[in-house]
């Protein structure tokens, strides 16, 4: 745990002196710095994530098949890193490299105090686990900043990409579309909020019905059915689901909301991605969906940050202090496998 925590403090410190040195050079400077501790226990882990084993098993099957039934990004970017003699650490290195970065690329230096210590606290177990999902969520950010630029093609191709290394990221257009042309105001969302908590738990049931049959259409996801990867009718970890339900009650309830089409996309897609992580406590395989839309959580503290009003000084430090407990709490939980840290060399 101590090294997690040492990380987060040097990251921090490393881009807070982004945001707040004025001399390009050091900023610069300490922008490679941040990327590097930020990506390089990535790069580096040996057993470490949730999933870490599974995708060495993909691997060496790829290696030695030339196949696999899921997205074609990630089958030939294994196969391209087993035919020049690398091995799976190739695999785990370059896309904790390539998520960071889209993570990162184009972000206004003084946002970097926010955005990088915040990936810590709500992305970095999910960024060891969940790899390609979390690499398909780095360019629906990127993406979403390429369309703010006007530039379209650039959008659109992250998004391909995307695609091709996570099939929930087929979404990302229909959420990007309703969220730029659908207002919502705050009692409309917390309304939303506490009908998506009891509708989750009152109509479990009905929901696995629909998912059931959805699902039964996907040769790679089948397996799932009446799993647990598949099925979480309980509340959890209680605490932990408790901690995640105040969170996001303070910012749907306490969000700068103003008459800004960014300000409004931001808050729409934030109640979306809530929407998605309360209904994956019922029904676990919605989080595919949920955890792709992660990224809002850096433009939405960032808000909370930057916006001048009267609950600023107490919020801010709050949503701060919810996010560092949940991180605390992720680090001990055993399934998440994030301890103790080690390297493969």
């Amino acid at each position: 745990m101590l090294f997690y925590l040492t990380l987060l403090f040097f990251v921090t410190v490393s881009s807070a002196l982004v945001s707040y040195c004025r001399s390009w050079k050091v900023v610069w400077v300490f922008k490679i710095v941040t990327f590097l501790l930020i990506s390089v226990p990535g790069a580096v882990r040996y057993g470490i994530g949730v999933d870490y084993w599974n995708y060495v098993d993909i691997f060496y099957n790829i290696k030695h098949t030339g196949t696999w039934l899921g997205e074609p990004g990630w089958m030939w970017l294994n196969m391209w890193v087993a035919n020049v003699g690398g091995n799976e650490q190739w695999v785990f290195a370059i896309m904790a490299f390539v998520t960071a970065f889209f993570f990162f690329k184009g972000v206004p230096s003084k946002r970097w105090i926010i955005y990088a210590p915040l990936f810590l606290l709500a992305m970095y177990g999910w960024y060891f686990s969940t790899v390609r999902q979390m690499f398909a969520a780095s360019l629906a950010f990127y993406a979403w900043r390429k369309l703010d630029d006007g530039k379209y093609f650039l959008a659109i191709l992250s998004i391909v990409v995307a695609c091709t290394f996570h099939y929930s990221s087929l979404v990302y257009p229909f959420i990007y579309f309703i969220c730029r042309y659908v207002t919502i105001s705050k009692r409309f969302a917390v309304l939303i909020f506490f009908s998506c908590i009891v509708l989750s738990y009152a109509c479990t049931n009905a929901l696995t019905s629909v998912m059931t049959y959805l699902v039964s259409f996907s040769g790679k996801y089948a397996n799932y059915i009446d799993t647990t990867w598949f099925l979480s009718p309980e509340l959890g970890s209680g605490m932990g689901v408790l901690i995640n339900y105040v969170t996001w009650f303070i910012i749907v309830l306490s969000f700068p909301l103003k008459n800004n089409r960014q300000i409004q996309f931001v808050y729409t897609l934030f109640l979306l991605y809530v929407v998605f992580m309360i209904i994956s406590d019922s029904i676990f395989i919605i989080n595919r969906i949920s955890r792709g839309l992660i990224f809002v959580l850096l433009p939405v503290v960032w808000y909370f940050f930057s916006e001048k009003y009267e609950k600023k000084s107490i919020v801010f430090p709050l949503i701060i202090l919810l996010y560092f407990v949940s991180f605390m709490a992720l680090l001990i939980r055993k399934n998440v496998n994030l301890l103790p840290y080690q390297v493969c060399f």
